[in-house]
């Protein structure tokens, strides 16, 4: 479910995109409507749609997302509002240091008591965002899983009632469809076929498409008007169009939720048919192309209310449309089908602008980073930060994935240790001694993680095995003489302990404890990696299992 609230999320961000998208291409529309052919107003939507189909955009300093991103990124659960929400409402104060001969570098966090309750209900609103999230994620699976099985339904339903559909293989039908495609240069069969399941010839299928032609209007055309007929919806093919109207119908699916998107793609399929138009026109003489929009308007006189099938692509559309195709047809010169240089620079101008991201969200994350440094919270380095939420994220409890975000952090406390304290202490002598010989974890309560952590490390340094192993805390489905038994013929297991050992002896450095909550630690040892505290059911401190990184 993780995985498809993520994707769901995506979805999200894209389609805001998207609808912003939308919008912006037709004001641009609106304004050069008269000064760029048809297949300029055609070719621009194509921005929209490969910005729906990549889910990365590279970031540019000339993209329109950098004036809108701010509000779109509103929708996103990103993480850092609670690290900002920390950062400025958790009031922070210096602890005394628990040990003051140890180090000068030594420093407690403290967390008032009068901010855990604004930080619980901010975590508790995170997580209710959280739930609210999944609920919308289920609803838009079910809307998906609707529209996708309708879509397989449809096609199943036209594949089996095209085994009785009409098919034409002779006669003046292929004839005058043979003369347009050679007029097209294509090469592909098409076969036709005669039904009076939709209203207006069609061209239908993605891999091998089929001509659909009605059977009471072919009796009601011409030789003119049929060749006007196949030459537009042999453009269809010549251009593809019924591929790309097979990824706009995936997209519609995917954004079904979103009336901008399927606006925007509605619009998209009135310029494919004007632009179609013209494609086909150019495949006339002149006086061919004057009779072509009396063609469409004869159609529309004889045909019954439209009935068409979903992924078809149609020479009629909607009659409130119609006005604006014939004023196109009627002002139609060759030179419109193609783009001019002007507008060949333009879109490319335009994709530029439209197909990248803003620099918004990585300013604000330098910003988050930035006071970090400034709050009174050391900053871990990257890659030991990396390796926390690595192990972090195969944890499902929402509130340790929110406490340890990806930039600023905040712990129940955090010392900083010189790297001379690696070893046990004149106060941990006897507690290791009697420990050794009893294995009694009484002897351990009240000991900090990084008290655990330097007796581990010195039954490391004396190879002391058994030691080692009590002071994990190994999964129920693995004994203490199967572990030991398992390093013991662990070669890899023994050279990595060897290479740890001799790095702890010469270690000059300095080595973080970071407590995140009563039932979790980490001891991170400057670029040499980190271990994972945890407490076991007696409330002591022992290593995490697999805890070294």
């Amino acid at each position: 479910m993780f995985i498809l609230t993520v994707i769901f999320h995506w979805i999200i961000i894209s389609s805001a995109t998207a609808s912003v998208l939308t919008g912006i291409i037709l004001f641009i529309k609106l304004i050069f409507k008269n000064r760029q052919g048809a297949n300029w107003h055609y070719y621009i939507w194509f921005i929209l749609v490969i910005r729906l189909l990549i889910p990365y955009t590279p970031v540019s300093s000339i993209s329109i997302f950098n004036a809108v991103t701010p509000a779109v990124e509103k929708l996103s659960m990103n993480q850092g509002n609670l690290s900002n929400y920390v950062q400025n409402k958790v009031p922070i104060k210096e602890g005394i240091l628990e040990n003051p001969k140890e180090t000068t570098l030594d420093r407690n966090i403290i967390i008032n008591e009068s901010a855990i309750k604004p930080l619980a209900t901010q975590i508790t609103y995170l997580y209710n965002k959280y739930n609210l999230m999944t609920k919308f994620t289920i609803l838009w699976l079910m809307g998906v899983l609707v529209f996708t099985f309708y879509i397989i339904f449809v096609n199943f339903r036209l594949l089996t009632r095209s085994r009785k559909y009409i098919k034409v293989d002779a006669g003046p039908l292929n004839i005058i469809l043979n003369e347009c495609k050679s007029l097209l240069n294509i090469k592909v069969n098409l076969q036709i076929l005669l039904t009076n399941e939709v209203s207006s010839p069609s061209l239908i299928g993605f891999l091998r498409p089929n001509l659909l032609l009605p059977i009471d209007i072919s009796k009601k055309i011409n030789d003119d008007e049929l060749k006007h007929i196949f030459l537009h919806e042999l453009s269809h093919y010549k251009r593809k169009d019924n591929v790309i109207n097979g990824i706009l119908v995936y997209l519609k699916i995917l954004h079904w939720f979103n009336p901008i998107i399927w606006y925007g793609f509605y619009k998209m399929h009135q310029d494919c048919e004007i632009a179609c138009d013209a494609r086909a026109m150019s495949s006339m003489n002149t006086e061919e192309q004057s009779m072509y929009g009396y063609t469409i308007i004869h159609l529309l006189k004889i045909t019954s209310p439209r009935k068409s099938i979903p992924g078809s692509l149609g020479i009629l559309s909607d009659k409130s449309e119609m006005k604006r195709r014939i004023n196109m047809i009627s002002l139609f010169n060759k030179k419109s089908i193609k783009c001019s240089s002007v507008g060949l620079v333009l879109l490319i101008v335009l994709s530029c602008i439209l197909l990248t991201n803003g620099k918004n969200s990585y300013a604000s994350n330098d910003k988050i980073v930035e006071a970090e440094n400034k709050s009174g919270v050391s900053s871990i380095d990257k890659k030991k930060q990396a390796l926390i939420d690595a192990s972090s994220s195969n944890n499902n409890n929402l509130e340790n994935q929110v406490i340890i975000p990806n930039d600023a952090q905040i712990y129940l406390s955090s010392k900083e240790i010189n790297g001379q304290s690696l070893f046990i202490t004149e106060e941990l002598k006897n507690i290791y001694q009697n420990y050794s010989k009893s294995k009694n974890d009484a002897l351990l309560k009240g000991l900090t993680p990084l008290d655990i952590f330097r007796l581990y490390n010195t039954a490391n340094e004396d190879k002391n095995i058994e030691m080692q192993v009590a002071l994990i805390e190994l999964p129920p489905e693995v004994t203490a003489n199967q572990f030991i038994q398992e390093q013991a013929t662990d070669k890899v297991s023994q050279d990595n302990e060897d290479k740890q050992l001799a790095i702890f002896h010469n270690f000059k450095g300095n080595m973080l404890e970071r407590i995140v909550d009563d039932k979790k630690a980490y001891i991170l040892i400057q670029d040499n990696g980190w271990y994972r505290m945890e407490k076991d059911k007696n409330g002591i401190w022992k290593l995490g299992w697999l805890a070294s990184q």
